[in-house]
């Protein structure tokens, strides 16, 4: 069966680090590739448009916003900052006793900014020449102090009322920006890290050797050198292929190239969930048309971050980011010379429960005639039930029926975000889905993101059928203090910003209209009028049985309070709850 490659880039050859981009309505993670800028800096100035203002306490001193845009290498204005503990940070002073400023950009919602903070911490005790903030602009003090004080935090948090991460162009979270001792901006990292990643980050921007600014591209951080003695080719080539028909080799002279070494079974990369290394093997092969270059994989690997990679002539043709264990072949269409890359790249490292990130090889071959036939017929089977970049998200369950949204004029900034989504009420049981996919498609990277337990699933490790792959979840509900619905949304490659593939399930009528309150009604910015009329009717045309969706839109109203003295002058520092 062919397995076209088209959709796989170069972006397969670098380390993937696992970002949650900013969006509307739900905060459902975006999956999208760090380099993406035009697209992803679209969705931060359309979720800024639609995000409330950071709301002021009294113990917030008053901020002005920054303006304009911080590029790299430039100096970065002065700001200060009141944080979830009251106190007060200001970039000129921490600068007056540190040689570096980390800015960390994160919410609340983000596992792997969260999963970072402990790593970030041991980097700052280890390195004292480096101050910190962490801000969210997703979040407000009063939010932060009870998640400080729920995961046992003591970093410096704050809400960005300072507008920093517009101004930095900030397009995923977790990002972490290094300010140098002459306040320029000089270094961004997106994705997680740990305690590894931001000693080497911390560690190119201090010392008595920095004395001018320098800035590197993000990714630019030399990866940890390898610390063990390397194989040699030899032993590896006959580990790998012991018929000696293929001959393998490395670059052993670059740090961040950990290669791989001699298992029991063939051989392993040793740099799993070391992030910013890979491991690498080379062969060149003299292939007639229609010979097959085929090994055996076992491999232990994270949709969200690992990858296994096959390269020809430089090209990537394959990609895998899953668990398995199978063969891997790559038929030559055309006879000739072929240089072939065997690439392991591995990814966050601090998701490390959810795969080892190892991957052995063995039994490499080049395969001709019936021996080809077989290693073709030997790969995991992959339905492909539609025709070119074609994909598809199905509900199974048949109790499930069909609603659409009425969005009116006054939500129409909305309207292209909820235009291609399909909702349902589910009133019982799990969901059921089956993912079907075109044939420009690798299955071995598409993705599938549940709301559910908010978590990335590969679509090849789904169990499937003669039609597509099956895939089931449990279904939030509000009386478990979670969203008014589960979000299920289909991407068919980490690296790329396809077309929104979701479907959204709601227990009952009820938890519509919550939805529709909440998430819609008042999630504009304040300075927008709130939408009203905002209704929804079953997909058969039948009425809900309850028109409270319609009542608490039209009942919906804008007050403004402004607290003033005996002479009616505006009073600052003050808070009202409602």
């Amino acid at each position: 069966m062919k397995k076209p490659m088209k959709k796989i880039t170069a972006l397969a050859l670098s380390a993937v680090t696992c970002l949650c981009l900013f969006t509307g309505c739900g905060s459902k993670p975006q999956a999208i590739a760090a380099t993406e800028t035009p697209a992803t800096l679209t969705q931060l100035a359309a979720h800024k448009a639609r995000t409330s203002t950071v709301r002021a306490t009294a113990a917030e001193a008053p901020a002005t916003r920054l303006e304009g845009v911080v590029n790299p290498g430039e100096k970065v204005p002065d700001f200060t900052v009141t944080l979830a503990d009251g106190s007060v940070f200001t970039l000129s002073e921490a600068l007056k006793n540190h040689n570096a400023v980390l800015i960390n950009f994160w919410a609340i919602y983000c596992p792997h900014c969260v999963a970072e903070f402990p790593y970030m911490q041991k980097a700052l005790e280890a390195n004292g020449e480096v101050a910190s903030i962490c801000l969210t602009f997703e979040d407000t003090n009063d939010e932060i102090r009870d998640f400080m004080k729920e995961k046992g935090l003591t970093l410096p948090l704050a809400s960005d009322s300072v507008g920093l991460a517009e101004a930095f162009g900030v397009e995923g979270l977790p990002t972490s920006i290094i300010v140098d001792r002459f306040g320029n901006y000089v270094y961004s990292a997106t994705g997680g890290m740990d305690q590894g990643d931001f000693t080497r980050m911390f560690a190119a921007f201090t010392g008595d050797n920095y004395t001018e600014s320098r800035f590197i591209e993000p990714g630019g951080l030399p990866g940890p050198a390898y610390p063990g003695e390397r194989p040699s080719d030899d032993e590896l080539s006959a580990a790998l292929c012991p018929d000696g028909s293929l001959h393998f080799t490395y670059d052993h002279n670059v740090d961040e190239l950990w290669p791989f070494v001699v298992s029991g079974n063939g051989v392993t990369n040793c740099n799993a969930l070391q992030m910013e290394t890979y491991s690498s093997l080379c062969t060149t092969v003299n292939a007639k048309a229609g010979d097959v270059f085929a090994f055996d994989l076992n491999c232990d690997l994270n949709a969200l971050a690992d990858q296994l990679v096959l390269m020809v002539n430089g090209e990537a043709v394959q990609a895998i980011s899953y668990s398995t264990q199978s063969t891997v072949a790559y038929q030559f269409i055309q006879g000739g010379v072929y240089e072939v890359e065997i690439r392991s790249v591995p990814g966050i490292n601090i998701i490390d429960a959810i795969a080892s990130g190892t991957v052995e090889l063995s039994n490499a071959r080049l395969a001709s005639g019936e021996a080809a036939e077989a290693a073709l017929a030997a790969r995991q089977f992959f339905p492909y039930t539609l025709e070119g970049d074609a994909i598809e998200l199905q509900l199974l369950n048949e109790n499930a029926k069909r609603i659409v949204l009425q969005l009116p004029g006054a939500v129409e900034d909305y309207a292209e975000d909820y235009a291609g989504r399909e909702y349902y009420i589910l009133p019982e049981g799990d969901a059921r889905f089956r993912v079907l996919l075109g044939t420009d498609w690798n299955a071995e990277i598409a993705v599938l993101y549940s709301d559910s337990d908010k978590a990335f699933h590969s679509v090849a490790a789904m169990e499937t059928d003669s039609v597509g792959y099956c895939y089931t979840t449990t279904v939030n509900t509000v009386s478990a203090n979670a969203m008014a619905c589960t979000w299920v949304t289909l991407y068919p490659d980490m690296f790329s910003t396809p077309d929104e593939k979701d479907i959204c399930i709601f227990r009952s009528e009820e938890e519509v209209n919550a939805f529709i309150q909440d998430k819609i009604r008042l999630g504009h910015d304040e300075d927008t009028v709130p939408a009203t009329g905002v209704t929804w009717t079953y997909a058969d045309g039948t009425k809900p049985s309850t028109d409270q969706a319609a009542q608490t839109a039209q009942q919906s109203a804008r007050y403004t309070i402004t607290l003033v003295d005996e002479n009616g002058e505006p009073v600052n520092g003050c808070m009202i709850n409602i």
